[in-house]
């Protein structure tokens, strides 16, 4: 190796490492980190785990070598509690890989030409590139990998190791599908360059190839449907640097699959049937055939990504030494800027690659657009306009000047951005109204605020036009606290969470301190129900250990709690027996005075014919409200039964500032299916029912819902259905105002006040 081509190994290698641990992907690193802890510690299967409904983003969805290296990675997590040493430990193998590619194109060209001069530039080209350092150290996505394992795949099949070929061809099909494409040009090759046994060859190589994904899959197959659904999720939906974003609009995401699909199958054979009729070298015809064989998924292929480009790259810079033509540097040039603008405009959508907002599972559909939106856009239509038009410089099909050297060029890409801007304007959303009380409740501290100076409250506050904010815990976040303690974890009482490591007291007390300076009331939540698990996106909900194992005494027959019972001493917590609604009550002043909430609201799951329930939370009111209510704090509470009987609801309002009314119909009649044979005008006759029932007073405490989507559940209401409820339900102006579940920032349609 010459001392040129190490120090360009040593500094891109430096660089690589040096920013791998500060950056990631929000949705990839997040899918790393959960999937790799539900798999390492929870023993879940996460090709079973169900997308949540309209929702475009997928949780695991490659083969599974990948998974296993970061099941290892999320144990290591678990044992330094490090963020950054989690991103930087999950991509060594994607760093590694980068650099590898870097050397087996210098042995390649060295191969080809035996030019020194010439392969350490090939090598540089890569190695030196923007676009695999920041898919790699930046993001953090492996496709490297995988391209490490189809380019040496290609290498040793020119040397003649045709069983290592095949394996090394496997290593990558398991790491992602995309190396399994190079299995045509593997065997083309095969038949040209043997004289005979073609059949034993191919199916040698075949079976080779088909070790690693045969054996890496066996945990899985017994479930093969959900395996394999998985595995083609990415076929069913549209990329994001392609040309068929543009009709995704228009057209259906499944009609487009079947058509780009069939244009690939169609243009591929017309390529190889080209090749095997005039190309007559076969070491040009692997590198040819494998060079088209990528291009000519990626030119067609409704489902192509900024890092797909890297798939293709090492291939493409190798073919340089067969065609260098002007037209082909210049594409393949085009290519990567478009890769880098791209890039570019994506650090705005993805808030900078900070680890801070790993979790956050924003759509990043171009509808919703700006103009980090309209770049990328752009970037990504012109970018997969140079693919189509390196496809034809290579094919030698082209029979349209394809050139991007024409005046008209920089006029097209100027009226492509404008158009962008016109085409895809930022969308209104749901549209709600400007009622006195707007409660905004988050599924836990890290689905709506990040860890950092502010904690994201401004940006949380743009997006939810609200009064106040609704902070809900587990239960057992009140029986075990035990004053404050700034360094005390309190993530692993929310319903969703990244990490059980992250947020402190500390940071809980800062949190209600910033969003307070704004003029925002600030409420403890407390779930009330013992026990609630959910796998969407990792392992997430609560369980309260305190009750289930120390103190089932609480608890009746159907697990509910009961607060009228009476807690036995534990010498830790209860010291002496008291009911529990007391026991309850004075701890959750205490967190209320302490972390500077401006009240509490009690999140239950009423069943309207449960009377017993009703008692229970009206024994827990007579002692809690005159209690928080001495020290002008206020209390909500939620979730009622529509069909809830007037006179309970009547009752409870007496001891409450608020009552929530569950009203989501969607979510009732198709995600929970709790009302039965029941029609949309059916269950929008309960509310107004209701109302009529209660007296002026206690109408104005009433709120209704408005549930948008839970992602620990693993609901999404649809954005038209809510937006019908909602018009329906703002006609009942004697209610105080709405609660929206969930206000978090994964939300892929906005919510904005009504001016009416």
């Amino acid at each position: 190796m010459n001392k040129r081509l190490l120090t360009i190994l040593v500094a891109s290698l430096v660089v690589r490492l040096v920013v791998a641990p500060f950056f990631g992907h929000p949705i990839d690193m997040f899918t790393w980190l959960k999937s790799g802890e539900m798999t390492a510690y929870y023993g879940i299967n996460v090709y079973q785990v169900e997308e949540i409904p309209n929702y475009p983003w997928g949780f695991y969805t490659y083969p599974p070598i990948w998974l296993y290296w970061i099941s290892l990675s999320s144990q290591l997590y678990q044992f330094a509690q490090n963020l950054n040493m989690f991103a930087f430990f999950v991509k060594l193998p994607i760093i590694a890989s980068d650099i590898l590619i870097g050397l087996v194109l210098y042995r390649f060209v060295m191969l080809l030409k035996n030019d020194v001069r010439l392969a350490t530039k090939i090598s540089a080209l890569w190695l030196l590139n923007p676009l695999p350092l920041f898919i790699s150290s930046i993001w953090g996505m492996f496709d490297s990998v995988a391209a490490l394992f189809g380019l040496t795949s290609v290498y040793h099949m020119f040397k003649g190791r045709y069983r290592l070929s095949a394996f090394l061809l496997g290593v990558g099909t398991s790491v992602k599908i995309f190396p399994g494409l190079l299995i045509l040009p593997m065997l083309f090759y095969i038949k040209r360059t043997q004289d005979g046994g073609f059949k034993r060859r191919a199916l040698e190589y075949t079976l080779y190839a088909s070790i690693v994904p045969i054996i890496s899959s066996i945990p899985f197959l017994y479930d093969p449907i959900s395996y394999f659904g998985k595995l083609f999720f990415h076929f069913s939906n549209i990329g994001q640097f392609t040309y068929w974003v543009v009709l995704s609009g228009f057209v259906g995401s499944t009609s487009l699959g079947y058509i780009s699909t069939a244009i690939f199958v169609a243009t591929l054979i017309l390529i190889f049937v080209k090749i095997l009729r005039y190309e007559t070298y076969s070491n040009e015809i692997l590198i040819k055939g494998s060079t088209l064989t990528l291009l000519t998924f990626l030119a067609t292929s409704m489902k192509v990504n900024v890092q797909y480009v890297t798939w293709v790259l090492p291939f493409l810079l190798i073919y340089a030494l067969y065609l260098n033509t002007k037209d082909y540097r210049l594409n393949l040039l085009m290519l990567n800027i478009s890769a880098y603008v791209f890039l570019i405009g994506s650090i705005g959508l993805c808030n900078g690659y900070d680890l801070t907002y790993i979790g956050n599972l924003t759509n990043l559909d171009f509808k919703e657009i700006n103009i980090y939106g309209a770049i990328t856009l752009t970037a990504g239509i012109f970018g997969s306009s140079r693919i189509v038009a390196l496809l034809f410089d290579l094919s030698k099909l082209q029979r349209i000047n394809l050139s991007i050297m024409r005046k008209w060029t920089v006029v097209a890409i100027v009226i492509l951005f404008l158009v962008t801007m016109a085409t895809f304007p930022t969308p209104t959303g749901i549209s709600v109204p400007s009622l006195p009380i707007r409660v905004g409740v988050v599924e836990g501290l890290d689905s709506a605020f990040v860890l950092k100076d502010d904690y994201g409250v401004d940006e949380f506050l743009n997006r939810y036009n609200i009064t106040h904010i609704i902070i809900p815990f587990s239960i057992d976040f009140v029986n075990t606290y035990k004053g404050y303690d700034e360094h005390v974890h309190v993530a692993e009482y929310s319903k969703f969470r990244i990490s059980s490591f992250s947020w402190s007291l500390r940071d809980l007390k800062c949190l209600v301190d910033e969003i307070k300076k704004r003029g925002i009331y600030v409420m403890l939540g407390v779930y009330l129900e013992p026990e609630k698990l959910s796998i969407r996106y990792g392992v997430h909900g609560y369980r309260s250990t305190w009750l289930k194992e120390h103190h089932k005494e609480v608890l009746n027959e159907f697990g509910l709690i009961e607060f009228q019972r009476r807690l036995k001493p534990d010498n830790m917590y209860v010291l002496f027996e008291q009911p529990y609604a007391e026991y309850f009550t004075s701890k959750v002043l205490t967190i209320i005075n302490d972390l500077n909430f401006d009240g509490v609201y009690l999140l239950d799951n009423f069943r309207y014919n449960d009377k017993a329930h009703v008692e229970s939370i009206l024994y827990l009111m007579d002692k809690l409200s005159p209690t928080i209510k001495a020290y002008s704090k206020q209390i909500m509470l939620g979730d009622l039964d529509v069909r809830m009987e007037p006179q309970y609801v009547e009752t409870l309002a007496k001891n409450v500032d608020h009552l929530v009314v569950k009203t989501s119909s969607w979510l009732n009649m198709f995600y929970r299916n709790t009302l039965d044979n029941t029609t949309f005008n059916d269950y929008r006759r309960y509310l107004p029912e209701l109302l009529s029932s209660l007296p002026d007073d206690v109408k104005y405490k009433m709120l209704f819902s408005v549930d948008t989507m839970d992602i620990a559940e693993g609901w999404m209401s649809p954005a038209i259905v809510l937006q019908e409820d909602i018009e329906i339900l703002s006609q009942f102006g004697a209610m105080g105002g709405y609660a929206i579940y969930h206000t978090n920032k994964y939300l892929p349609y906005r919510i904005t006040l009504s001016t009416k």
